[in-house]
């Protein structure tokens, strides 16, 4: 299991820039959350999104990346390849 895998406390989180993975299951069954702002910037930029990272999260939670637009198409790619509903990213 990872670190947050079935926190159902956890609402909001940000993931800074210097985080380059999110591991698999990373977020599982974590059902309250919301909010997930993804600060990025090359060269340390997010570069991997384990499988279902964000999986049975809060129904309504929407992710918000703060990147260049090319950062920003990587990280959208990498949400959605883990299962991310597309709709559900700023």
């Amino acid at each position: 299991f990872s670190a947050f895998t079935g926190c159902i406390s956890l609402k909001k989180i940000t993931i800074p820039k210097t985080v380059k993975e999110i591991g698999n299951e990373a977020f599982d069954g974590c059902k309250a959350l919301e909010a997930v702002t993804i600060q990025s910037a090359a060269p340390t930029a997010l570069n991997s999104v384990g499988a279902d990272a964000f999986e049975d999260t809060g129904a309504n939670a929407y992710f918000k990346i703060t990147a260049k637009p090319a950062d920003k198409e990587t990280i959208t790619t990498l949400l959605t390849e883990a299962g991310v509903d597309p709709t559900r990213i700023k």
